[in-house]
């Protein structure tokens, strides 16, 4: 079945263009402005009405509650809302009760997903036993299980022997490694980010090297082991110089900002407001300007929502 997609803004080859879409038995057949040589008497037609048309959005970190967490969300209401936004893929993080952190843990979640996604949902299984011990997965087990990449976000790989481990172990079966950095010894209490916003509002505050510390420990050990590393959610200048130096001398890393960390700020908050609070928290505005810089420059390789109800 043919249908044409007719009047949408066309996001085609980086350029915005007014132009039409042919699709057949969902594969885009052709894009241009006349495209009637290509059909025949049995099409529909679609009036996008000056809507952006364009490939389905991919979303590399999102958190659907199911199983262990269903009055906050299901799979198929989290792949519905990512529909309902153009996302057609979604890597959907671990930390669900029980963790997907077996081989056959991780085949139920895929199962799952693909039971009752209406989009694409690649499945991370965690990184160590129950995503806060220094138990490090079976990596072969959990890859060929479905299991697209590991990560324990939601909490930080605090030891550095057992993310030294888990990149070997990952890098030996070509998986690829996604850190939430947070180095939980340097939090001393702090529920937003340290400075002048924090003793203005009278909050105890986290220095920023939480995050910069780690990321600067995992840049080392990725060199070591050569495994792919991706950061999620990086959100401080100090921790995109490093990921910027790391790149120019050969380092496997890559990294996503979120929505929230490229528009708000620290400064955002007035208040104890606690729609502002979340994790890594809001930095200063010379962090959210170089995260800016680097999402133009290509230090920053994707956005990722972090979609967490």
């Amino acid at each position: 079945m043919k249908t044409l997609i007719k009047n949408g803004t066309v996001y085609n080859d980086g350029r915005l263009v007014k132009e039409d879409v042919l699709v057949e038995d969902g594969i885009i057949r052709a894009i241009g402005k006349d495209l009637h040589e290509y059909l025949d008497d049995d099409y529909d037609e679609l009036d996008a009405g000056n809507l952006l048309v364009s490939p389905g959005l991919v979303d590399v970190h999102v958190h659907y509650r199911e199983p262990g967490q269903t009055e906050k969300e299901t799979i198929r209401t989290g792949s519905a809302a990512a529909a309902h936004g153009g996302f057609t893929t979604v890597g959907a993080m671990p930390n669900v009760d029980p963790v997907p952190d077996t081989p056959a843990k991780v085949a139920q979640m895929v199962a799952k997903n693909k039971q009752d996604g209406l989009v694409h949902i690649a499945q991370y299984s965690a990184i160590t036993t129950d995503r806060t011990s220094d138990e490090v997965v079976d990596m072969a087990g959990v890859k060929q299980a479905g299991a697209f990449a590991v990560s324990n976000d939601g909490s930080g790989v605090q030891a550095a022997g057992t993310m030294y481990r888990a990149m070997q172990a990952a890098k030996a079966v070509g998986l690829p490694l996604a850190a939430h950095v947070e180095d939980e010894s340097l939090l001393f209490g702090g529920v937003m980010t340290e400075g002048d916003r924090s003793r203005y509002l009278g909050l105890p505050g986290a220095p920023e090297v939480v995050e910069s510390a780690q990321v600067a420990r995992d840049l080392a050990l990725a060199k070591a082991t050569g495994v792919h590393y991706h950061v999620c959610h990086v959100s401080t200048k100090d921790s995109l110089a490093m990921i910027h130096f790391a790149k120019q001398n050969g380092i496997r890393v890559t990294c996503e900002a979120t929505p929230h960390h490229l528009l708000l700020s620290d400064q955002c908050i007035d208040g104890h407001d606690s729609n502002y609070k979340m994790n890594p928290p809001l930095r200063h505005e010379a962090d959210r300007r170089a995260l800016v810089a680097a999402l133009n420059d290509g230090t920053v390789d994707m956005i990722a929502t972090d979609h967490a109800p």
